[in-house]
């Protein structure tokens, strides 16, 4: 056998930790494409293979008529990662100056009870009450400091909504800046807004970029996602002969892995 460092995304409640496996001799799945790029500034080597997360059509379709599409969605998280502040800042700036604005929030967090009062937020949603609030939303934003992949852009996509992310890594592979969506500086409240306010005024612009992020949204069934991954561990396996001498012969000598998901 052979150890292979999985890696879902940055880990920033163990970052020495994660220095230390990125630095270990092995082979690597990375889900996102940014994450290369982030071991080879970190001095990796090894070989790195990118096999992204899927979705199921069936499951993320729009719900509902067009008509019906009236508002700002969100997925809220309270970690700080998720930037929690960020996502409330956003809700409450846009509600200033639309205050009949509906937004649409699910999550496995309590409401933090600050929200603007047109705010439906459902707590632990069933998938097609999840489907529901994508469906009526005409813009859906992710707020995330990093993020590995940002699997609920491209159900948003899936489900018909143009997007807006923070430049954390993940949303990369899902949207470029101005091509099914707007990539913002992490944490800046004001490019964010500006942003959804753009789609939610440019009724052309967000057709355009529904399109193009539903084109995306495509290409990331779960087959394509089980057959990278395949790929990669026979990637891996046709290159064992090249690997450190020994990592493949005697793999307890590097027992130390990434920690987390």
């Amino acid at each position: 056998g052979v150890k292979v460092n999985n890696c879902r995304g940055i880990e920033p409640w163990c970052l020495d930790e994660m220095h230390k496996a990125w630095s270990l001799p092995m082979p690597r799945i990375v889900v996102g494409s940014h994450l290369v790029k982030l071991m080879r500034e970190d001095g990796s080597n090894d070989p790195i293979f990118v096999a992204p997360n899927g979705i199921d059509a069936k499951d993320y379709f729009p719900s509902q008529p067009e008509s019906a599409r009236d508002g700002v969605g969100v997925v809220y998280h309270g970690a700080e990662v998720k930037d929690p502040a960020l996502i409330v800042g956003v809700l409450r700036r846009l509600a200033e100056g639309r205050p009949k604005l509906p937004f649409y929030v699910f999550s496995t967090f309590p409401n933090p009870g600050c929200l603007p009062a047109t705010t439906t937020f459902v707590r632990f949603p069933s998938l097609p009450t999840a489907r529901d609030l994508y469906s009526r939303s005409k813009v859906w934003f992710m707020a995330s400091r990093n993020e590995g992949f940002g699997n609920p852009l491209l159900e948003a996509a899936s489900c018909g909504c143009a997007l807006v992310s923070t430049d954390c890594g993940g949303a990369s592979d899902i949207i470029t800046h101005e091509r099914g969506g707007f990539i913002v500086p992490v944490g800046d409240i004001d490019a964010m807004t500006r942003a959804i306010e753009r789609l939610l005024d440019d009724e052309e612009l967000r057709r355009e970029f529904r399109a193009q992020a539903l084109q995306t949204a495509r290409r990331f069934t779960w087959d394509n996602a089980v057959n990278s991954f395949e790929q990669a561990l026979n990637g891996i396996t046709s290159q064992l002969s090249k690997l450190p001498s020994g990592l493949a012969e005697e793999p307890k000598r590097h027992a130390r892995q990434s920690v987390g998901p």
